[in-house]
């Protein structure tokens, strides 16, 4: 029987409103076999349960596990030879990236995310031309296996793309408009890519293999966004989710381009199309939405459905910065994600933490601006309730799963050795680094701890991703950069005459 007591000078149990949270002082978590059975001083707990070891100590700070509500990869994109761009230039991009072996790039972004305290990933497998369903089955598996094998929560999605899969518009009138050669090129990928009937096939797959992961894994189902999945298939994804009492995770209103797609398409907003369809509701959860209306926050905010807030990814591919402190003033449940592309390709949450809290201050001394506690929410209770996960994690209360992170006190007030009596939300939120992280437990288990993961061996996953990039591109590799740097100008062209819009940071309705 796996039994301990997760001790703490502050045990930050829940965030209970935007300026408050539930913090046992000199406090203690007894938990049996990954489940919290007591919470309370500490010395009360030592007392009643003399012989069970302890963790921790009154040097640390002890919260709930992060949730990354939003990832795609464990090597950085730049890594691979995918540069920051705008997002609808750099999608192309995407396409010539290195291939890396998806089990481990996992275990390599498992080993990034337990050292910055993450215990839940929302992982989202995106192709820029999804392949036939055998292939994405394989990827699966190999993520799946390497997720358990770190020890980290998942839930699991694979992002179907049906239509305009290389610029926001039909695929084969683009097509007609390339040199014949790159058209070919491009035709025959295309025409091998996934179709909505094995969309839902390797769902249904998917299931039967791996559903029974318990808290361990949430299988859900994901239509990338409105521009690359028709209305049909958007309706028969929401009634799959229904039959399999199951989520949908999609991307919702990134950049300017894509709201301006769906006025010109749908004569609506990305949001009030899909509200039309039927697909609003508290089992979808939306990535970055940074261009939403007033409107749109209120339906989403009415059907219960969670915004996933990316901040650097937002500003690095030239998006914007979302109405975060609108939505949440509106009650919209807003998440938090790195996206697999953190300011310093890291996977650090709580670096998306402190940019989420410098970023969202309007410049008045009474404007708007994100608490400490609604920030720790974010990034812990709305996760986990966007992976479907609300009734088991993102707080430490009885009856949940332990997990927990330990946070060094000493370290947060660096090497002077003081933290200068500030409120220690704020303190974790204005300085906490992952390098300040001393313990990750999930459901008790200590899966990171003095600087290592304790269930990978980090040295040989190391020495093999080495390995593979000491080699030269491979031909198929080759292959699809040449088609990326012949094709790069005509989707220049191709967004050229777009219109924009409204910032919608500046007051208007955008």
């Amino acid at each position: 029987m796996n039994t301990s007591l997760i001790r703490g000078r502050h045990v930050v149990c829940r965030v209970t409103g935007p300026d408050a949270a539930d913090v046992i002082e000199d406090g203690a978590i007894l938990q049996r076999d990954g489940e919290i059975i007591e919470i309370g001083p500490a010395a009360a707990l030592r007392a009643r349960h003399p012989d069970v070891p302890e963790i921790g100590s009154r040097h640390h700070l002890v919260i709930p596990g992060l949730v990354n509500a939003h990832h795609h990869v464990g090597v950085a994109s730049t890594l691979l030879g995918c540069l920051d761009g705008p997002l609808e230039l750099w999608l192309t991009e995407m396409f010539a990236r290195r291939d890396v072996d998806p089990y481990l790039d996992t275990l390599w972004g498992s080993m990034l995310l337990l050292r910055s305290g993450v215990t839940t990933v929302m992982h989202n497998v995106v192709r820029w031309i999804p392949p036939a369903g055998d292939p994405l089955l394989h990827d699966t598996a190999r993520i799946l296996t390497a997720y358990g094998e770190a020890g980290l929560r998942v839930a699991y999605s694979v992002a179907m793309k049906e239509q305009n899969r290389i610029v926001y518009g039909d695929d084969a009138k683009f097509l007609g408009t390339l040199p014949p050669s790159l058209a070919d090129a491009l035709g025959a990928r295309l025409g091998g890519s996934l179709s909505g009937d094995g969309y839902l096939a390797l769902f249904e797959e998917m299931q039967r293999r791996h559903a029974s992961g318990g808290d361990r894994v949430r299988l859900l189902l994901s239509p990338s966004n409105v521009q690359w999945v028709s209305d049909e298939l958007f309706q028969r994804i929401t009634e799959a989710a229904r039959r399999h009492r199951t989520g949908i995770h999609m991307h919702l209103a990134e950049s300017a381009y894509q709201r301006a797609y769906a006025l010109q398409t749908f004569g609506k907003t990305p949001v009030a199309h899909l509200h039309d369809l039927g697909v609003l509701g508290p089992h979808l959860s939306c990535a970055h939405g940074v261009w939403l209306s007033d409107e749109d926050l209120e339906r989403l905010a009415d059907a219960g459905a969670v915004v996933c807030h990316n901040p650097s990814s937002n500003l690095r591919l030239q998006n914007g910065v979302a109405r975060v402190p609108r939505m949440l003033e509106r009650g919209v449940i807003v998440a938090l994600g790195a996206d697999s592309s953190g300011l310093n390709d890291d996977q650090e949450l709580l670096q998306e933490v402190r940019l989420a809290s410098a970023l969202h201050r309007a410049p008045r001394h009474d404007g708007d601006r994100l608490t400490p506690a609604q920030l720790l929410h974010m990034a812990t209770a709305a996760g986990a309730r966007a992976c479907l996960l609300g009734d088991r994690v993102g707080s430490l209360e009885v009856g949940k799963r332990a997990d927990a992170v330990l946070v060094n006190i000493d370290r947060l007030g660096d090497r002077l050795g003081t933290t200068a009596e500030l409120p220690i939300l704020a303190l974790l939120v204005q300085r906490g680094r992952a390098e300040h992280i001393d313990t990750v437990l999930v459901d008790g288990e200590i899966v990171f701890a003095d600087g290592h993961c304790t269930r990978i061996d980090e040295a040989a996953v190391l020495k093999e991703l080495r390995g593979r990039f000491a080699e030269p591109d491979k031909p198929h590799e080759q292959e699809r950069r040449s088609i990326v740097d012949s094709l790069r100008p005509h989707v220049r062209a191709f967004y050229r005459d777009w219109p924009g819009g409204a910032n919608p940071l500046d007051g208007a309705d955008a």
